[in-house]
């Protein structure tokens, strides 16, 4: 049962401050209900990903040193289905690690990966909305492999991407796919041997070409993490040389402004229209991260200035950014309020404006928006009675909109 005197809880960004009419016409209004418990059981890690039509929720259950895979679709103006134990059970030891990713095609084609003890990695598709999935294994090697992402290509085929190696010793592989099931060998996805410590690599497509960023150690008497750019335009059989996009003088700083003083991690990047965006971790020397965020023409330049999108002197984690309106939106999560909770940003004139969407919730994490044509919806990861379960904050289709 909702309750009323909280129902039409609102967040009004970007106010008027007597600007012309043409920055009145770019306020955003966002009309919430309260948030709810959305996952039936223990839920961590959770991924996400949508075409516009299908959208899916992704996460893992775990009991005894074991993960099961469960996960929630939608269709516009259908409700969320949720369905449990869609795969599994793997086992692990130690720390509950990450080992899944999501990605749904143009065919309403669900495709997922899974990352196992075995060093292999399973490719789960489903045909039917998540009904029902087929398995294919990927041979492993002795190395380690974490960290499956599995992404559609700008042709329509898939790139999955792992990370091989040891602590000391990772690199990106990369394996090309046209049906799915079907998969190249793997191979080294960087080769520039000034580049250590290569993984966290981040897909995007802008028409027919693949966008990746990934991050890398660099520099001898120095080293930080950097995040580089690569591009294909035939359906990855080519990239083209990695180029650093933080080489730039920090502009908030006034000393130690050179790329050097600056570690850059867990890069996001995305495409829409004729632009790219991209956010990331960036932590100063002795200092915590914030998220940063840049613009990027098609060619990959930047457009405009890097940007400081969370508030200067929190620890800021995980960032994400799509497309509402038109607008790039932010998410991430960070301390400022001694627990860590959940924030939404927008730009307003030439600073960005943020708003705690977890509001009483308790500990948030690991935030997880899809847009689709019932409004937009926010996941993200909760503490409650020493249990990780999921939270949905979604749209007030029911309150009347202004005119």
């Amino acid at each position: 049962m909702k309750n009323r005197s909280g129902l039409h809880q609102y967040i009004l960004l970007f106010l008027v401050f007597g600007l012309a009419a043409s920055a009145v016409s770019a306020q955003d209004v966002f009309y919430w209900e309260n948030p709810v418990l959305f996952s039936p059981g223990p839920a961590r890690f959770p991924v996400s990903a949508t075409n516009g039509n299908l959208s899916v929720l992704l996460w893992q259950e775990s009991h005894a040193e074991t993960i099961s895979l469960s996960l929630a679709v939608k269709t516009p103006d259908q409700g969320w289905n949720v369905r449990r134990n869609i795969a599994g059970p793997y086992p692990y030891s130690g720390s509950e690690p990450a080992i899944a990713s999501v990605v749904v095609d143009s065919r309403d084609w669900i495709l997922i990966a899974v990352g196992l003890p075995s060093n292999e990695t399973e490719i789960l598709i489903s045909y039917d909305q998540g009904t029902t999935f087929t398995a294919t294994k990927l041979k492993g090697d002795i190395n380690s492999t974490i960290s499956p992402r599995i992404v559609t290509r700008a042709d329509g085929g898939y790139y999955l991407f792992v990370t091989r190696g040891q602590e000391q010793s990772l690199s990106i592989f990369y394996s090309r796919s046209h049906d799915g099931k079907t998969w190249t060998d793997f191979v080294p996805f960087v080769t520039d041997t000034r580049l250590k410590l290569t993984f966290l690599p981040s897909h995007t497509t802008l028409r027919s070409t693949d966008y990746v960023v990934f991050q890398a150690l660099t520099g001898d008497v120095r080293p930080t993490f950097q995040l580089f750019l690569t591009t294909s335009s035939d359906g990855g059989l080519t990239w083209t040389q990695p180029r650093q996009v933080t080489s730039f003088l920090d502009p908030y700083v006034t000393t130690r402004r050179e790329p050097e003083y600056f570690d850059n991690q867990r890069p996001f990047i995305n495409g829409y229209g004729n632009s790219l965006f991209l956010v990331w971790e960036r932590r100063p020397s002795n200092g915590n991260p914030q998220v940063y965020g840049m613009e990027l023409k098609s060619d990959g330049q930047i457009r405009g200035e890097p940007e400081q999108i969370s508030p200067r002197g929190v620890y800021a984690n995980y960032p994400v950014a799509i497309p509402v309106k038109g607008r790039w939106t932010v998410f991430w999560f960070d301390n400022r309020r001694g627990q860590n909770r959940v924030y939404m940003a927008q730009k307003k004139g030439v600073d960005w404006e943020d708003v705690d969407l977890s509001t009483s919730s308790g500990e948030a994490t690991f935030a997880r928006p899809i847009l689709d044509p019932s409004g937009l919806y926010v996941f993200w990861q909760t503490q409650r009675a020493s249990q990780s379960r999921l939270v949905l904050l979604a749209p007030d289709t029911t309150v009347a909109k202004p005119p």
